[in-house]
């Protein structure tokens, strides 16, 4: 096990489920979630139930932490703004960063998604360094999450990698023609990438993509591979023909 103490937020949804039940002998784990987990934790990794909307809990959640992996937020494109995206996706977003930084952590990881720039037309290659372009209040709220890491960065000087996941498929789907346009990641996939975020030194602000290896899909991968050492296990690319 790793000496890094990390918290997850969102730990009973999909992504933070998966993390939470493989890196148990990983990290040093500290879970959090308004709802309850439907796994198991062994004894081993600690479970506070509470919400990212208020700053106080937060504050108590990053005491002691090295890492903030941030996952918790409203995961609809679909949410309304006032109703859920104000509260979940903009004052929960914001708690995570301020708490990490009232409380010295090192780095957040924060999910952030291709919901940022989905907008750019069908055929133009989406690379990590491609301009923002939401269609919806949601992909909007996670390019303010990206914004945010970087004042977080030049105010505090806290490190973020902003991971712009794709659809999340924890069990590897059934590929019927591997030169289908596709957009998941795996759940092996997620935990490389995401324990890569956590782990690379040198870093300022990274935005990277957060796919398994296809050979067919608009989001390029390569910035992410080649700066945090992301080695994708699948994907459409990684079957035999």
């Amino acid at each position: 096990m790793h000496t890094r103490k990390i918290l997850v937020t969102g730990a009973a949804g999909g992504i933070g489920g998966y993390l939470g039940r493989h890196w148990q002998d990983k990290y040093d784990l500290r879970l959090t979630d308004r709802r309850p987990l439907d796994y198991d934790i062994s004894g081993c990794t600690e479970f506070i139930q509470a919400g990212i909307s208020n700053l106080d809990e937060m504050r108590a959640l990053c005491d002691g932490v090295d890492t903030v992996v941030h996952l918790a937020a409203d995961p609809s494109p679909k949410a309304d703004f006032y109703e859920s995206l104000l509260n979940n996706n903009i004052m929960g977003l914001f708690n995570g960063f301020q708490a990490a930084a009232d409380q010295g952590c090192r780095r957040v990881v924060y999910a952030s998604s291709v919901n940022a720039v989905v907008g750019h037309p069908e055929g133009y290659e989406v690379t990590e360094k491609s301009l923002i372009h939401p269609i919806n209040h949601y992909g909007a709220c996670k390019v303010l999450g990206e914004a945010l890491a970087w004042s977080f960065f030049h105010k505090h000087e806290i490190t973020t990698v902003c991971i712009r996941f794709g659809r999340v498929r924890v069990k590897v789907p059934e590929v019927k023609d591997p030169d289908d346009h596709v957009d998941w990641i795996s759940g092996r996939d997620i935990g490389n990438l995401i324990e890569r975020s956590i782990e690379i030194e040198g870093i300022d602000v990274a935005i990277a993509h957060g796919f398994s290896r296809h050979r067919n899909c608009r989001y390029s991968i390569a910035q992410t591979c080649a700066q945090l050492g992301y080695t994708p296990l699948d994907g459409t690319a990684m079957l035999n023909r």
